[in-house]
Protein backbone atom coordinates (compact mmCIF):
# COMPACT_ATOMS: atom_id res chain seq x y z
CA UNK A 1 0.00 0.00 0.00
CA UNK A 2 1.49 3.33 -1.09
CA UNK A 3 1.45 6.22 1.38
CA UNK A 4 0.74 9.78 0.33
CA UNK A 5 2.27 11.71 3.21
CA UNK A 6 4.48 14.72 2.49
CA UNK A 7 8.22 14.22 2.83
CA UNK A 8 11.18 16.56 2.35
CA UNK A 9 14.75 15.45 1.71
CA UNK A 10 17.81 17.58 2.56
CA UNK A 11 20.83 15.82 1.08
CA UNK A 12 24.52 16.64 0.97
CA UNK A 13 26.25 15.73 -2.29
CA UNK A 14 29.95 14.74 -2.09
CA UNK A 15 30.43 11.72 0.16
CA UNK A 16 26.66 11.40 0.61
CA UNK A 17 24.86 11.06 -2.71
CA UNK A 18 28.05 10.53 -4.68
CA UNK A 19 31.43 9.03 -3.89
CA UNK A 20 34.36 11.33 -3.12
CA UNK A 21 36.90 11.25 -5.97
CA UNK A 22 40.63 11.08 -5.29
CA UNK A 23 41.37 13.93 -7.69
CA UNK A 24 39.51 17.19 -7.06
CA UNK A 25 39.19 18.01 -10.77
CA UNK A 26 37.81 14.53 -11.47
CA UNK A 27 35.12 15.13 -8.86
CA UNK A 28 33.87 18.07 -10.91
CA UNK A 29 32.68 15.69 -13.62
CA UNK A 30 29.14 14.32 -13.61
CA UNK A 31 28.69 11.06 -11.68
CA UNK A 32 26.87 8.35 -13.65
CA UNK A 33 25.69 6.70 -10.42
CA UNK A 34 24.27 9.98 -9.22
CA UNK A 35 22.51 10.54 -12.54
CA UNK A 36 20.94 7.09 -12.22
CA UNK A 37 19.49 7.92 -8.80
CA UNK A 38 18.36 11.50 -9.42
CA UNK A 39 15.32 10.63 -11.61
CA UNK A 40 13.92 8.48 -8.76
CA UNK A 41 13.91 11.60 -6.56
CA UNK A 42 12.35 13.91 -9.15
CA UNK A 43 8.82 13.62 -7.73
CA UNK A 44 9.92 14.25 -4.14
CA UNK A 45 10.59 17.60 -2.44
CA UNK A 46 14.41 17.44 -2.58
CA UNK A 47 16.95 20.01 -1.48
CA UNK A 48 20.59 19.37 -2.37
CA UNK A 49 22.61 21.30 0.20
CA UNK A 50 26.32 21.22 -0.59
CA UNK A 51 29.59 23.00 0.00
CA UNK A 52 30.25 22.82 -3.73
CA UNK A 53 30.07 25.87 -5.97
CA UNK A 54 26.78 26.59 -7.64
CA UNK A 55 28.39 25.96 -11.03
CA UNK A 56 29.29 22.39 -10.03
CA UNK A 57 25.84 21.66 -8.60
CA UNK A 58 24.15 23.22 -11.61
CA UNK A 59 26.11 20.96 -13.96
CA UNK A 60 25.39 17.80 -11.97
CA UNK A 61 21.76 18.32 -11.00
CA UNK A 62 20.49 21.46 -12.69
CA UNK A 63 18.20 19.56 -15.06
CA UNK A 64 16.17 18.15 -12.16
CA UNK A 65 13.42 20.03 -10.28
CA UNK A 66 15.42 20.12 -7.05
CA UNK A 67 16.04 23.03 -4.74
CA UNK A 68 19.80 23.60 -4.90
CA UNK A 69 21.82 25.25 -2.12
CA UNK A 70 25.52 25.80 -2.79
CA UNK A 71 28.62 26.86 -0.87
CA UNK A 72 27.18 26.01 2.52
CA UNK A 73 24.03 28.14 1.95
CA UNK A 74 25.60 31.18 0.27
CA UNK A 75 23.50 30.62 -2.90
CA UNK A 76 20.08 29.07 -3.54
CA UNK A 77 18.07 28.02 -6.58
CA UNK A 78 14.38 27.26 -6.15
CA UNK A 79 12.73 24.20 -7.74
CA UNK A 80 11.83 24.76 -11.38
CA UNK A 81 13.96 27.90 -11.65
CA UNK A 82 17.30 28.54 -13.34
CA UNK A 83 17.94 31.74 -11.39
CA UNK A 84 20.17 31.76 -8.33
CA UNK A 85 19.77 34.08 -5.36
CA UNK A 86 22.49 35.09 -2.92
CA UNK A 87 21.77 34.45 0.76
CA UNK A 88 24.95 35.98 2.14
CA UNK A 89 24.36 39.65 1.42
CA UNK A 90 25.17 40.70 4.99
CA UNK A 91 28.32 38.57 5.32
CA UNK A 92 31.68 40.36 5.43
CA UNK A 93 34.40 38.57 3.45
CA UNK A 94 37.20 41.03 4.15
CA UNK A 95 39.20 38.22 5.75
CA UNK A 96 39.52 36.17 2.56
CA UNK A 97 42.55 37.89 1.03
CA UNK A 98 44.77 37.51 4.09
CA UNK A 99 43.76 33.89 4.70
CA UNK A 100 44.21 33.08 1.02
CA UNK A 101 47.86 34.08 1.33
CA UNK A 102 48.29 31.56 4.16
CA UNK A 103 46.66 28.76 2.16
CA UNK A 104 48.83 29.56 -0.85
CA UNK A 105 51.95 29.08 1.27
CA UNK A 106 50.73 25.62 2.27
CA UNK A 107 49.92 24.85 -1.36
CA UNK A 108 53.48 25.75 -2.38
CA UNK A 109 54.99 23.74 0.48
CA UNK A 110 52.88 20.61 -0.06
CA UNK A 111 53.26 18.85 -3.43
CA UNK A 112 49.92 17.51 -4.68
CA UNK A 113 47.82 20.02 -2.76
CA UNK A 114 45.76 22.86 -4.21
CA UNK A 115 43.69 25.83 -3.10
CA UNK A 116 40.09 26.33 -4.21
CA UNK A 117 38.56 29.79 -3.98
CA UNK A 118 34.80 29.98 -3.47
CA UNK A 119 32.52 32.95 -2.91
CA UNK A 120 31.93 32.11 0.75
CA UNK A 121 35.00 30.06 1.67
CA UNK A 122 38.55 28.98 0.88
CA UNK A 123 39.52 25.32 0.69
CA UNK A 124 42.93 23.64 0.83
CA UNK A 125 42.73 20.17 -0.77
CA UNK A 126 45.44 17.62 0.01
CA UNK A 127 43.98 14.30 -1.18
CA UNK A 128 46.73 13.98 -3.81
CA UNK A 129 49.56 14.85 -1.39
CA UNK A 130 51.72 12.34 0.47
CA UNK A 131 49.39 10.84 3.08
CA UNK A 132 51.43 11.38 6.25
CA UNK A 133 52.90 14.69 5.18
CA UNK A 134 49.51 15.96 4.04
CA UNK A 135 47.86 15.05 7.34
CA UNK A 136 50.65 16.72 9.32
CA UNK A 137 50.39 19.90 7.24
CA UNK A 138 46.59 19.86 7.54
CA UNK A 139 46.72 19.71 11.33
CA UNK A 140 49.29 22.49 11.40
CA UNK A 141 47.21 24.65 9.04
CA UNK A 142 44.05 24.03 11.06
CA UNK A 143 45.74 25.16 14.26
CA UNK A 144 47.22 28.23 12.57
CA UNK A 145 43.89 29.27 11.06
CA UNK A 146 42.02 28.63 14.31
CA UNK A 147 44.43 30.88 16.20
CA UNK A 148 44.27 33.55 13.52
CA UNK A 149 40.46 33.59 13.38
CA UNK A 150 39.77 33.37 17.12
CA UNK A 151 36.98 35.71 18.23
CA UNK A 152 35.95 36.35 14.61
CA UNK A 153 32.86 35.19 12.71
CA UNK A 154 34.99 32.67 10.80
CA UNK A 155 34.78 28.89 10.98
CA UNK A 156 37.71 26.53 10.34
CA UNK A 157 36.81 23.00 9.29
CA UNK A 158 39.25 20.08 8.91
CA UNK A 159 37.25 17.63 6.80
CA UNK A 160 37.97 14.69 4.51
CA UNK A 161 41.33 15.60 2.98
CA UNK A 162 40.46 19.30 3.10
CA UNK A 163 40.89 22.30 5.37
CA UNK A 164 38.16 24.85 4.77
CA UNK A 165 37.67 28.31 6.22
CA UNK A 166 34.40 30.14 5.80
CA UNK A 167 31.88 32.51 7.31
CA UNK A 168 30.49 31.15 10.59
CA UNK A 169 27.07 32.69 9.90
CA UNK A 170 26.50 30.21 7.09
CA UNK A 171 25.54 26.69 8.19
CA UNK A 172 23.29 23.94 6.87
CA UNK A 173 21.14 23.59 9.97
CA UNK A 174 20.08 27.24 9.86
CA UNK A 175 19.30 26.94 6.15
CA UNK A 176 17.12 23.87 6.66
CA UNK A 177 15.29 25.50 9.58
CA UNK A 178 14.58 28.59 7.48
CA UNK A 179 13.22 26.54 4.58
CA UNK A 180 11.00 24.48 6.87
CA UNK A 181 9.60 27.72 8.27
CA UNK A 182 8.93 29.05 4.76
CA UNK A 183 7.34 25.92 3.34
CA UNK A 184 4.23 23.98 4.32
CA UNK A 185 4.27 21.39 7.11
CA UNK A 186 5.95 18.12 6.21
CA UNK A 187 5.03 14.78 7.73
CA UNK A 188 8.66 13.67 7.54
CA UNK A 189 11.99 15.42 7.02
CA UNK A 190 15.07 13.37 6.14
CA UNK A 191 18.55 14.89 6.36
CA UNK A 192 21.63 12.99 5.17
CA UNK A 193 25.29 13.95 5.18
CA UNK A 194 28.79 12.60 5.73
CA UNK A 195 30.78 15.41 7.34
CA UNK A 196 30.93 17.61 10.42
CA UNK A 197 29.29 20.44 8.47
CA UNK A 198 26.15 18.27 8.26
CA UNK A 199 25.83 17.85 12.03
CA UNK A 200 23.95 21.15 12.36
CA UNK A 201 21.13 19.54 10.33
CA UNK A 202 21.10 16.45 12.54
CA UNK A 203 20.81 18.60 15.67
CA UNK A 204 17.57 20.31 14.58
CA UNK A 205 14.58 19.93 16.87
CA UNK A 206 12.13 19.28 14.07
CA UNK A 207 9.05 17.02 14.34
CA UNK A 208 9.35 14.00 12.07
CA UNK A 209 13.10 14.44 11.54
CA UNK A 210 15.10 11.42 10.39
CA UNK A 211 18.87 11.93 10.21
CA UNK A 212 21.32 9.67 8.39
CA UNK A 213 25.10 9.78 8.70
CA UNK A 214 27.01 8.38 5.72
CA UNK A 215 30.29 6.75 6.73
CA UNK A 216 32.10 6.44 10.04
CA UNK A 217 32.91 8.96 12.76
CA UNK A 218 30.97 10.43 15.70
CA UNK A 219 27.55 11.85 14.88
CA UNK A 220 24.24 13.07 16.28
CA UNK A 221 22.36 11.33 13.48
CA UNK A 222 19.83 8.67 14.37
CA UNK A 223 20.89 6.27 11.64
CA UNK A 224 24.01 5.41 9.71
CA UNK A 225 24.85 3.88 6.32
CA UNK A 226 28.31 2.77 5.28
CA UNK A 227 28.67 4.62 1.99
CA UNK A 228 26.84 6.63 -0.72
CA UNK A 229 25.88 3.49 -2.63
CA UNK A 230 23.87 2.21 0.35
CA UNK A 231 22.23 5.60 0.83
CA UNK A 232 21.16 5.68 -2.82
CA UNK A 233 19.81 2.15 -2.48
CA UNK A 234 17.90 3.09 0.65
CA UNK A 235 16.38 6.21 -0.93
CA UNK A 236 15.23 4.39 -4.06
CA UNK A 237 13.65 1.57 -2.04
CA UNK A 238 12.08 3.66 0.69
CA UNK A 239 10.74 6.46 -1.49
CA UNK A 240 8.55 4.02 -3.35
CA UNK A 241 6.47 4.13 -0.17
CA UNK A 242 6.76 7.72 0.95
CA UNK A 243 5.97 7.93 4.64
CA UNK A 244 7.81 8.02 7.93
CA UNK A 245 6.89 4.48 9.01
CA UNK A 246 8.19 3.07 5.72
CA UNK A 247 11.47 4.93 6.10
CA UNK A 248 11.80 3.77 9.69
CA UNK A 249 11.21 0.17 8.59
CA UNK A 250 14.09 0.42 6.12
CA UNK A 251 16.62 2.53 8.00
CA UNK A 252 17.53 0.33 11.05
CA UNK A 253 19.19 -2.33 8.92
CA UNK A 254 22.02 0.14 8.30
CA UNK A 255 22.28 1.61 11.81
Amino acid sequence: MTCVLCIALFLDCDGTLREIEREHLASQTHSSRLSQTAPDLANIDVTIISGRSRDDIQVWLGVYPFRLIAEHVASRRHPGSQEWEQLDGTVNYAWKEELLNILRLYEEATPGSLVEEKRSSLVWHYRMADREFGEWKARKLTRQLAAFTANQQIQVHHGKKIVEVGAAQLNKGAAVAQLLAEEHLYDCVLCAGDDRTDESMFALNTPGLLSVKVGDGPTQAGFRVADPALLRQFLVKALGRVCKSCLMDNAPRWR
